[in-house]
């Protein structure tokens, strides 16, 4: 079986080329962008689009397209609201398309980007730095995968073998919290150098949206997950 994939990222991008080429929209955007800079208020938007195609083998013929977009919101509370060390994240996701293993028969995933269609939110977290930034503490809906077991090919190849491995992203139910289905927990960080750190998570063994489509965090039962790194 050969299968053949692309991926396209687009971001809110703002091309200064002076008035003759910029349409008024964009000046508009960037005025309101910056404008919103200044009071600690970043929003942001990034889409990407995957294409995969079954060209030899598999089960058959055809190309498929997957698509997720995020919805973010970064408040830093400096500039919003003269408190130092604080940083607020919002993120919504929302995500189409089929799963190429109906025409690939894939043993292990050859997308990252297969994911149920549907909104949900997918962080929502308050995080403090204080003593110098030495030491951090986050506290709410988190991707842990931004921060544990990163690895550089997750970020060029789109393939599941590229990104967590099988041995801690199938665990628990619904996997750990990451990309799609995240938790809730904390996560507290020492960094006792500036190339050091130390981080641990404690999370609820099951992500706040569960199989089925409930919205319910900590159910008896759920378990807890926890991690700890040193990178």
């Amino acid at each position: 079986m050969r299968s053949f994939g692309s991926s396209l990222i687009f971001g809110l991008a703002t091309i200064v080329c002076g008035p003759v080429c910029a349409p008024a929209w964009a000046q508009d955007w960037t005025e309101l962008k910056d404008s919103l800079a200044e009071r600690g208020i970043i929003p942001g938007f990034v889409y990407n689009l995957n294409t995969v195609s079954d060209l030899d083998g598999g089960i058959k013929r055809d190309t498929i397209l997957q698509g997720n977009g995020y919805l973010n919101l970064r408040i830093d509370s400096d500039k919003f609201f003269g408190f130092p060390g604080l940083k607020i994240y919002f993120s919504e996701l929302g995500t189409h398309g089929p799963n190429p293993t109906g025409i690939v028969g894939d043993a292990q995933g050859v997308s990252n980007m297969t994911v149920p269609p549907g909104f949900r939110t997918y962080e929502g977290w308050a995080q403090y730095n204080f003593l110098d930034n030495r030491w951090s503490i986050l506290v709410g809906q988190y991707d842990l995968g931004t921060e544990f077991y990163r690895l550089q090919t997750a970020g060029l190849f789109f393939n599941y073998a590229f990104g967590t491995g099988s041995e801690f992203g199938l665990s628990g139910v619904e996997g750990p919290s990451i990309f799609p289905f995240t938790a809730l927990g904390t996560r507290i960080a020492y960094r006792p150098t500036d190339n050091f750190v130390i981080r641990t998570a404690i999370l609820d063994g099951v992500p706040l949206y569960r199989p089925g489509g409930a919205i319910s965090p900590f159910h008896k039962g759920d378990g807890l997950l926890l991690i700890s790194e040193a990178a």
